[in-house]
């Protein structure tokens, strides 16, 4: 039987953590509706994830752009 320790931070152990939240959600027979959460929320979620990390990539390279452009003006 697993328990849970409260004074233990989750991220500390994940697998550990995500044993006790599987355990919980087959107890309460939520198996399949969560994975269909998941399978729902996963693509939308990781093209979000692209599209954030997309921009902060370009808007980095044109402040490195900008930066090299004021270094190479004559003096």
């Amino acid at each position: 039987e697993m328990r849970e320790d409260l004074d233990v931070d989750p991220e500390e152990n994940s697998a550990e953590f995500m044993g006790i939240l599987i355990k919980a959600l087959a107890k309460l027979k939520k198996i399949p509706e969560t994975i269909k959460a998941i399978m729902e929320r996963l693509e939308p979620e990781l093209k979000q994830i692209l599209k954030r990390s997309t921009t902060q990539i370009a808007d980095h390279a044109y402040q490195r752009g900008e930066n090299l452009a004021q270094d190479n003006q004559p003096r």
